[in-house]
């Protein structure tokens, strides 16, 4: 008896132990697991701008021909026609009296065949005026856009959704159009609210270690995805729109040095030019650097962060 409880407690050690090196095998998985989704999460922050939208061929759509109108068809009546026509009383027919009778469900059939014809033909109808209207809308669309028409461009960006890539960003565009060529977006950005303030990572023995982030890597991070933001943003729109340029302005909630409380500002304006795009390596840049490249205003510190700017005019 003494040998069997010592078995048993022999086993259950082992099993402590076994559970004890799955927990600690689970906290590795885990931590493993929190670091590659936070590492991931620092590269999609300031990767926006790498997405490559497709031009949108507006020229296609002016072009694309109207659907085609349907015309009544006779299909159903033309068969119970032809059988009305041919019937010839059979000798049953005849011996039985069913001849009166056969013929007058013959003509049924014809009047239900033209019934028939006539719902499917109201189906195709209602088909086509649904399938007309949206070619009309989109062609009224296309053409308004090709002649640099701000109705045509507000249409087009309300009916397509250009921007629900970023949505999940918590960014917020509103257009204004200035002139034929010409847009200004002011794209409300609440980027604060998902940057993290902390830094993740494994120990050497692959433990998560969580340490405060530097004010000066966090307003480092902070500029490249605004940044970021502001060159997808010209990249979507100047591929969607037939445009020369877009000024994007960056509005976010900062300190008001002379208030101390947070309020909106522009903390970004730059103007985009869709020739200056054609010439970028998005791949390759610094979304902060390359604001280098186009007539902006931005003013940033490490220690500091953003501070308000004044939006750029029309040029």
């Amino acid at each position: 008896m003494g040998s069997a409880f010592k078995n048993l407690g022999a086993a259950l050690k082992g099993l402590e132990k076994a559970a004890a090196r799955q927990e600690k095998e689970q906290q590795k998985a885990d931590a493993a697991k929190t670091v590659a989704r936070y590492n991931q999460l620092m590269i999609d922050l300031v990767s926006l701008h790498k997405e490559a939208p497709k031009p949108f061929d507006w020229k296609n759509i002016v072009n694309e021909p109207a659907p085609t109108e349907p015309v009544p068809q006779h299909r159903h009546e033309q068969k119970a026609l032809h059988r009305e026509r041919n019937y010839k009383p059979s000798a049953l027919d005849k011996i039985f009296k069913l001849t009166a009778k056969r013929t007058a469900r013959l003509a049924r059939e014809v009047v239900e065949a033209k019934k028939r014809d006539s719902i499917e033909f109201e189906k195709l109808k209602r088909e086509y005026d649904k399938k007309h209207a949206s070619w009309q809308t989109l062609h009224t669309m296309a053409s308004g856009v090709l002649q640099y028409e701000a109705v045509a461009y507000r249409d087009a960006i309300a009916h397509f959704s250009p921007f629900e890539g970023i949505k999940g960003l918590g960014t917020k565009i509103e257009f204004t159009f200035e002139e034929e060529e010409y847009v200004m977006a002011d794209l409300q950005v609440s980027g604060k609210d998902i940057i993290p303030d902390k830094i993740y990572s494994l120990t050497s023995t692959g433990k998560l270690s969580t340490k405060k982030m530097p004010v000066s890597q966090f307003n480092e991070l902070y500029q490249d995805f605004i940044c970021s933001c502001a060159l997808r943003v010209g990249r979507e729109i100047l591929a969607f729109l037939p445009l020369r340029k877009i000024v994007v302005n960056a509005v976010s909630d900062i300190v008001n040095p002379a208030t101390g409380r947070r309020e909106d500002h522009v903390i970004l304006s730059v103007a985009i030019s869709a020739e200056m795009i054609k010439e970028i390596n998005f791949q390759a840049i610094d979304p902060s650097d390359c604001m280098e490249n186009f007539v902006h205003n931005m003013r940033w510190s490490k220690t500091a962060g953003f501070s308000p700017v004044e939006k750029l005019s029309a040029m």
